[in-house]
């Protein structure tokens, strides 16, 4: 679907993607008129207990930033925004940031409905299902915390319940393909910028980089041969290479801002005065400030990722990251070999002088 074209696939994607924020959406809003009508919905795990463990206050800390880390993965896909800018209709900066804050708002809406719903219904999750004190764990798999708080609601076995999970496996087929959509981008710009080879840079039949979805559908079918679909391994894989990629990108933004600070300062003093040089250092400084509490923020959130995932195989990202530094770095030394051996040589003239 992808190879048809981003038009085409987009039409494709968006039904699945409007069907499960439209039915969550219904799911939340009634299950809390049933709690204000005061027939709360109640999940079945709410009567199970989990087992209890006597932790240390070292032990508790780094529960609760292992915690803090997984939620952090909610944040993984937004790149894909920022990556596929250049796909976007004119105009493109205003289209992508109305996207982003669209989807921000989305999710906190549906994070927070679906959170509430779960303490109104009394849903209880454990990583490990036998640690559920009343759960047959030897026998039946544990329902999702969606399924649990869809039973709840509507009902086990009702129209409404199914819909909401052929929706909800429709979105995390859809998250996979997250990266179908920024790699092929991302891609023909560092090909662009001669750090990848060419051919990412070559758009197929519909107008798409096709070599890039290509090469992306053979490493994704290998990684997942390799960690046989294993989500709680692969995820450790993406989280570590978000979290980089927003930690340089916020440091590159106050990179940028200083530099654009420094310059202004560089003008001469009848330039300085204009108001034109006045609203240009006040929207760098702004930008100053944002991008570095969004530095701040996202190294916190790299390192933390890093203590708390680095045993759940995080630990190969960081053997991955250089080895593909080290790669770019040669793509892009041959290509200014061959732009050195290929350039014309004034000192040489052909035919009569």
């Amino acid at each position: 679907v992808n190879l048809r074209g981003v038009r085409e696939a987009s039409s494709v994607f968006a039904i699945p993607t409007y069907l499960f924020i439209s039915s969550v959406g219904v799911m939340i809003v009634v299950g809390l008129v049933r709690t204000v009508l005061g027939d709360a919905p109640h999940a079945s795990s709410a009567d199970y207990a989990v087992q209890a463990e006597s932790l240390t206050q070292a032990a508790l800390i780094l529960l609760i930033l292992r915690a803090f880390s997984s939620g952090c993965s909610a944040l993984t896909g937004v790149e894909a925004v920022s990556n596929g800018v250049p796909a976007f209709r004119k105009p493109k900066i205003r289209n992508a940031q109305t996207t982003l804050t669209l989807m921000g708002g989305i999710a906190i809406v549906l994070f927070a409905g679906l959170t509430i719903l779960a303490l109104i219904s009394g849903v209880h999750y454990a990583e490990n299902p036998c640690h559920l004190i009343g759960f047959d764990c030897a026998n039946n798999p544990q329902p999702s915390l969606m399924a649990q708080v869809a039973a709840a609601t509507f009902g086990m076995g009702s129209i409404p319940f199914f819909i909401i999970q052929a929706a909800t496996a429709c979105v995390l087929l859809l998250a996979a393909n997250t990266a179908f959509n920024g790699f092929p981008l991302l891609g023909a710009v560092l090909a662009r910028d001669g750090y990848a080879p060419k051919a990412l840079n070559t758009r197929g039949d519909r107008l798409v980089y096709s070599n890039g979805m290509i090469i992306l559908g053979i490493v994704a079918i290998g990684v997942l041969i390799v960690y046989q679909a294993n989500l709680t391994t692969l995820i450790q894989l993406y989280i570590i290479g978000v979290f980089v990629s927003f930690s340089l990108g916020q440091l590159g933004m106050v990179k940028h801002w200083r530099r654009a600070l420094r310059g202004l300062r560089e003008l001469p003093p009848e330039a300085a005065k204009q108001q034109s040089a006045a609203i240009e250092r006040r929207s760098a400084i702004s930008g100053l400030w944002i991008n570095s509490v969004g530095a701040g923020m996202t190294v916190l959130v790299l390192l933390i990722v890093t203590i708390t995932k680095f045993t759940h195989g995080a630990w190969l990202v960081f053997i991955a990251i250089p080895i593909l530094a080290v790669l770019m770095v040669g793509v892009n030394r041959y290509y200014r070999d061959v732009e050195h051996e290929i350039q014309m040589d004034d000192t040489v003239h052909f035919g009569a002088t």
